[in-house]
């Protein structure tokens, strides 16, 4: 199996009337569609679960000390995976950050596309690829 997890921001100035008219129905450099948007790819997927509300945990290592750490984070709207060889991996959003979501599974491809939009006015951070918090949301041991 294979997933895509598409990351998207609304433009909220663009105008289908404009593109319409000037671009040929297609959104131009003065009239773009989106304000932003990442796209990531996941191959050999052996399990995935997609979840409009969980808990994820991650784990990593403080550089200085190596010491390992596990952090939480709450409320996230998520597609969890295991790749080929039993790591699991997650594209997960803060659920407050999006307008809308949505996982679509095309068999015959044997893909999971996963869309994830952001709202406007909510400020993140990239955790790492595939992985956004709301500012307000970030747990108290990443802020260390």
């Amino acid at each position: 199996m294979k997933i895509r997890a598409i990351f998207k921001q609304r433009n909220l100035d663009y105008s289908q009337e404009h593109a319409d008219f000037h671009d040929q129905g297609q959104p131009g450099i003065d009239n773009m569609k989106y304000n932003w948007e990442q796209h990531f790819q996941s191959q050999n997927i052996e399990n995935a679960q997609q979840f409009d509300q969980t808990d994820i945990q991650l784990t990593g290592a403080h550089e200085e000390s190596n010491e390992e750490f596990i952090i939480t984070l709450k409320n996230m709207v998520a597609v969890t995976y295991q790749n080929e060889k039993g790591k699991q991996n997650h594209y997960a959003v803060s659920k407050s950050l999006l307008s809308k979501w949505n996982f679509t599974k095309n068999e015959k491809q044997n893909t999971l596309s996963c869309y994830f939009y952001f709202k406007q006015t909510e400020e993140f951070v990239k955790l790492t690829d595939g992985i956004f918090i709301a500012i307000n949301e970030i747990p108290d041991e990443l802020k260390k």
